[in-house]
């Protein structure tokens, strides 16, 4: 859900003061909810801080502002002595950083050499895997730059797509990409699809459905300035790394790896109605 928040006129005018003054925010968190895209002035996206607001302004933020997100818990899908595939949660880093999937794994299974083989985006939830040594890191990094793994992933964009099938194959970042991407079910203004891949460039996929004009819905890249209704409230972009098929270069086992969407994003889905 979003909240309204009218401005009449007056003193402050500068949007972070004023989201500040009607929430009990900080500045500094005000500031924090701006920066992540996820406000509306007059159902236009706004991210500067210092945006000054003129009467009548409309001011939409998330209804869950001025509360802490419920982190989600991760979820091992998959593990043996080579690899442990896990499902991310939306909103988690991949790597890296303190708090990050793999520093949290690193303690919880006691293996300060575990290692992210590929990343998702810290919105993007859905499948990783990560090598338990360096050894395993080096033969899954090489089996990836081959493009030998298969990866799938849903994404609910904004719009009804006119087609059944596209296939994307515009570069990204100058480099070759190709996206298959499938409408699995449309309906009430939005599109759910799978979408394959072998390549994996940065942002590849959300790229790719902006540029066949059904951007991933919640993107704050590359989606629209303009977004009105329920789409205002979402948290994230809806974007799910759902399967991830590839046959181990250690073991040789063929591995065919799932998890379902979740959450928000199965929600959002659930509401268009969407099988």
């Amino acid at each position: 859900m979003a909240k309204n928040l009218s401005f009449g006129g007056g003193s402050p005018r500068e949007l972070k003061h004023f989201i500040s003054q009607k929430t009990g925010l900080s500045g500094k968190k005000a500031k924090a909810l701006i920066d992540s895209r996820r406000v509306f002035v007059n159902s236009r996206r706004v991210w500067m801080a210092s945006h000054n607001l003129e009467p009548g302004d409309m001011v939409t933020i998330p209804d869950d502002a001025a509360a802490p997100s419920a982190q989600q818990e991760y979820k091992i899908i998959y593990k043996d002595r080579n690899i442990t595939a896990v499902d991310k949660p939306a909103g988690m880093l991949s790597d890296r950083d303190p708090g990050s999937l793999e520093d949290i794994l690193r303690k919880s299974l006691s293996n300060p050499k575990l290692r992210a083989i590929h990343r998702l985006d810290r919105e993007t939830s859905g499948i990783i895997l990560y090598a338990a040594s360096t050894e395993v890191f080096e033969a899954y990094r090489e089996m990836w730059e081959e493009k030998e793994v298969r990866k799938e992933y849903f994404a609910v964009s904004t719009g009804e797509a006119d087609f059944d099938e596209k296939k994307a194959v515009s570069p990204v970042d100058g480099k070759n990409a190709r996206s298959d991407i499938k409408v699995i079910s449309r309906g009430s203004g939005l599109t759910l699809f799978l979408v394959k891949i072998t390549t994996g460039r940065k942002h590849q996929i959300r790229i790719h459905l902006a540029g066949a004009g059904y951007p991933v819905a919640g993107d704050t890249i590359y989606g629209p300035k303009n977004v009105s209704g329920p789409l205002q409230s979402l948290s994230r972009h809806m974007l799910h790394a759902y399967r991830l098929k590839f046959k181990c270069p250690v073991s040789l086992k063929e591995m065919d790896l799932k998890a379902p969407m979740h959450g928000e994003m199965l929600e959002t889905a659930k509401k268009a109605g969407f099988r």
